[in-house]
C-alpha cells in the first residue's frame, strides 16, 4: 500500500498538484519520501480535540479555495485532480 502512495504523492509533487497534509495520529511526523514531499507545508492536524473544529474549517475553507481553482473547465470532464498528502 505504501509504494502506490508514495508513487501518487511523488507524481502529483512532479506536477505541481496541490497537496493538503493532514495528521490523523498523535505524535506523527513524516520520514522519508513523505517528509521530503510535505516538507514545510502547513499540516492539518485532526488529532486534537480542542482544536478540531478550527483546524477541521480550516482545511475545507482551503480545499473549497483549490476547488474553486482547479475547477473543471467544463462540466462534461468532470476532474478535480487534487491529490492530498496523507
Amino acid at each position: 500500500m505504501m509504494r502506490f502512495l508514495s508513487v501518487e504523492a511523488e507524481y502529483a509533487f512532479e506536477m505541481r498538484k496541490p497537496m493538503l497534509p493532514i495528521q490523523v495520529q498523535a505524535g506523527y511526523r513524516p520520514d522519508g519520501w513523505l517528509g521530503f514531499i510535505c516538507g514545510t507545508k502547513y499540516r492539518y492536524s485532526l488529532v486534537r480535540h480542542d482544536k478540531y473544529e478550527d483546524e477541521m474549517a480550516a482545511l475545507m475553507g482551503k480545499i473549497a479555495d483549490l476547488t474553486s481553482q482547479h475547477a473543471p473547465t467544463s462540466a462534461a470532464s468532470g476532474e478535480w485532480n487534487l491529490p492530498v498528502c496523507h
